[in-house]
């Protein structure tokens, strides 16, 4: 399956931001989610409106946007309960287990290139990402948001 890459990030007419507003105003305040982007542009502007909507959340980035001190605070609040909703990259789709954690939205579906340049679903990385909610015998959800 080929993807086409999202570049319409354009912040309060974007149908995905109004489904996720959506999805997090329908769950109970006890819930921990985790929304994962492929790019940080993304991430950044839907934090920013998340937060203007009145949610409390916050956001998880590689490279030179977070250091290692900031990225240990964030993950601190989430394990601990004290922060309920991370945006993040696929920086905490791998090797990461949080306790409690009952949603996992992908905000974009991973994709990568393959040999002839093309887009294609990142298989690998998706599940890695929905393995994050419903571990060890507990009950979790996975939700792709998809825009044709």
């Amino acid at each position: 399956m080929y993807l086409a890459k999202n570049e319409d990030a354009d912040s309060r007419h974007n149908p995905k931001i109004s489904a996720l507003w959506d999805i997090l105003t329908s769950l109970g305040s006890a819930d921990k989610t985790i929304i994962f982007f492929n790019s940080k542009k993304y991430l950044t502007i839907v934090h920013h409106e998340l937060t203007l909507a009145g949610f409390e959340c916050d956001k998880m980035m590689g490279g030179k946007d977070m250091d290692w001190a900031d990225r240990d605070q964030v993950m601190r609040r989430f394990r601990k309960g004290d922060q309920h909703i991370l945006l993040a990259t696929d920086l905490v789709s791998r090797g990461i287990d949080i306790p409690g954690l009952t949603l996992v939205v992908n905000f974009d579906v991973p994709f990568e290139k393959d040999h002839e340049g093309f887009y294609k679903a990142a298989k690998e990385t998706y599940l890695h990402r929905i393995g994050r909610t419903g571990r060890f015998d507990t009950r979790g959800l996975a939700i792709n948001l998809i825009k044709d």
